[in-house]
């Protein structure tokens, strides 16, 4: 049974989750003061969950990774409505995403494969 400390970070992804919403929608109704002010709740509640979680490999990677892929989010959405093209930019925080996806999945993949290799 997870404990006290481990509901409250699930409560926190979760209410994170419409914070980004929100900000998507705003961008697609092309309200831009709404949209850009969700920026800086989305981006805050992501890095504050990857702060709760920074002791647990296993949360804390994915979670870097949606701190990443919020963050080309909100590169792309600000370039979009700046007329700028901050594509490039946005990239790279894109691909530091998928780096912290497949950290993730190389310590989840580590004791798996190191099992199979003993009973070799």
């Amino acid at each position: 049974m997870p404990d006290k400390q481990e509901n409250r970070i699930r409560e926190l992804e979760n209410a994170h989750i419409p914070i980004w919403l929100i900000k998507d929608l705003c961008w697609m109704l092309s309200w831009k003061l709404p949209a850009m002010a969700m920026i800086i709740p989305a981006i805050g509640m992501s890095v504050f969950v990857c702060f709760l979680t920074k002791n647990n490999k296993y949360l804390l990677w994915p979670n870097i990774a949606i701190t990443f892929w919020i963050t080309a989010n909100s590169i792309w959405m600000t370039g979009e409505f700046l007329n700028f093209h901050f594509k490039v930019l946005a990239s790279i925080f894109f691909i530091a995403g998928l780096v912290a996806v497949m950290i993730y999945f190389i310590f989840r993949l580590k004791p798996v494969l190191s099992r199979k290799t003993d009973k070799l």
